[in-house]
C-alpha cells in the first residue's frame, strides 16, 4: 500500500465519482472573507467557521452530508458566522492565506484573523458537538495551549497538541519552537510526546520545499527509526517514510514502508488511514499492481479492517452517510481486486443504509457497466 500525509498534500484523495451537495438549514455566508471576520463579532461564539472543501471529493462530501447537514449541528452553529472556500477563483487568497493543505479541513477563525482551532477530515457528528462547545468555551484552542505551555513547559502531553494544531494551521515555525521547548525537557526523547515532535522536525528537515521528491535524504529519518520502540511513533515515522517515496513515484517501496505502518498502527488512526490507503489503492490500481502484485491483496486487507472499524464506530454513534461511503469504499477496492459480484452486493446494502445518496446508485450503475 501506499499513503499520504501532510508532507503529501498534492496528492489528495479523489471523489471515486462526481458527488453533489444537498441544500442544508446553515446560512452560509455569501460575502467576502473580511465581512466575515467582520461580522464574526456580533456572533454568540466570535468565531468564523472556515469549511475548506473540494468539488467531486468524497470526504468532502461525506462531512457536508453527514455532519454539517445534521440538525443538532446547524443549531450549533449558528453561533458562528459559516463561510465554505474552495480552491478557486473566488477562495483562492483565503486558501493560500491559511495555507490549506488538505480537504476536508474545518478553520475556526478570530475576528483579528487569527486561527483558534483546527478540525482535518471527517468528524463525525456527536464529536464535532463536543468540538463545538470545547472551541465555544476556549477550551484546549491554539491560544488557550500556548497561554497553558508558558507557565507549565513540562507538561509535554498538553505541549504536543499544541505542535498538532499548529501544524495543522500550518505555522511550522510555531510548532518548531514549541517542539524545541519539548526537547529541553526531554533531550533524548526517551518519552513518546517528544520522540513524535522530534519526528516531526526531522520530517520537515527531510521533504523541503526547495528539493525534488526524488532527491530527498532518507538517511536521517531511517536512523531515527530505528531508534524507536513505540508504536505510535512508529506508525507516524512510517506513514512519512512512505509518503516520500509515494511523492518520488517508487510505488514499490512507497507500499513497503506504509505496510510498516500499517503493522504498527493505533486503533485511533485506522479509520483516516485505511480510508486514505484504499481511496489511493483504487485510484491508481493499474499503476500498483504494476510495481507489486501484492499491493492490491494488501489493500483488500486493510480495507476490511477498515470498514469493520466503521461499523463498529457506527453501532455507537449513528452515521449512516459515512457508514455508506464507507461500505462503497471497500466495494470500490473489492473492484480492483476483480471481486465484482461481492462488490455489487455490498453496494446494494449501501444504497439500503443511506437510500438518499445518489451517489452509490451512480457508482453502482457504473460497475454494472463493467466499468471501474
Amino acid at each position: 500500500m501506499v499513503l499520504m500525509t501532510c508532507h503529501a498534500s498534492a496528492f489528495l484523495l479523489a471523489s471515486l465519482i462526481a458527488v453533489s451537495l444537498p441544500a442544508q438549514t446553515i446560512t452560509w455566508w455569501d460575502k467576502d472573507f473580511d465581512a466575515a471576520l467582520t461580522a464574526a463579532k456580533d456572533k454568540p461564539a466570535e468565531m468564523v467557521v472556515l469549511y475548506c472543501w473540494q468539488d467531486k471529493h468524497d470526504t468532502c462530501a461525506a462531512m457536508f452530508d453527514g455532519t454539517m447537514s445534521d440538525a443538532k449541528v446547524s443549531k450549533k452553529l449558528a453561533d458562528f458566522v459559516c463561510m465554505g472556500v474552495q480552491n478557486n477563483e473566488a477562495g483562492r487568497a483565503v486558501w493560500q492565506r491559511y495555507k490549506i493543505a488538505s480537504v476536508p479541513m474545518v478553520f475556526f477563525i478570530a475576528p483579528d484573523g487569527e486561527v483558534a482551532d483546527v478540525l482535518p477530515g471527517y468528524v463525525p457528528i456527536e464529536q464535532f458537538l463536543n468540538d463545538l462547545d470545547r472551541i465555544a468555551a476556549g477550551k484546549d484552542t491554539i491560544q488557550a495551549l500556548r497561554e497553558y505551555q508558558k507557565t507549565n513547559p513540562e507538561d509535554i502531553k498538553q505541549a504536543l497538541k499544541l505542535v498538532q494544531k499548529l501544524r495543522l494551521a500550518s505555522d511550522i515555525k510555531g510548532s518548531h519552537e514549541v517542539i524545541d521547548a519539548m526537547i529541553k525537557v526531554d533531550p533524548r526523547g526517551k518519552s513518546a510526546e517528544v520522540a513524535e515532535a522530534m519526528l516531526w522536525k526531522i520530517s520537515d528537515e527531510t521533504f523541503r520545499d526547495d528539493v525534488a521528491p526524488q532527491d530527498y535524504d532518507l538517511k536521517q529519518l531511517r536512523l531515527f527509526l530505528k531508534s524507536q520502540r513505540n508504536k505510535r511513533v512508529l506508525f507516524l515515522g512510517y506513514d512519512q517514510m512512505a509518503a516520500a517515496h509515494y511523492r518520488g513515484e517508487d510505488l514499490k517501496a512507497a507500499s513497503s514502508a506504509a505496510m510498516k505502518a500499517w503493522k504498527n498502527i493505533p486503533k485511533d488512526q485506522v479509520i483516516d488511514w485505511g480510508q486514505r490507503m484504499c481511496g489511493i489503492a483504487y485510484s491508481r490500481w493499474q499503476d500498483l499492481d504494476k510495481a507489486n502484485k501484492r499491493t492490491l491483496k494488501d489493500a483488500l486487507a486493510i480495507s476490511k479492517k477498515t470498514l469493520a472499524a466503521v461499523e463498529a464506530r457506527h453501532k455507537k454513534q449513528p452515521d449512516a452517510t459515512f457508514l455508506g461511503n464507507a461500505m462503497h469504499l471497500h466495494a470500490a477496492v473489492l473492484i480492483v481486486n476483480k471481486q465484482r459480484k461481492k462488490a455489487l452486493v455490498l453496494m446494494d446494502k449501501a444504497i439500503a443504509v443511506d437510500p438518499g445518496n445518489q451517489n452509490l446508485v451512480a457508482a453502482k450503475k457504473n460497475w454494472v457497466k463493467g466499468n471501474k
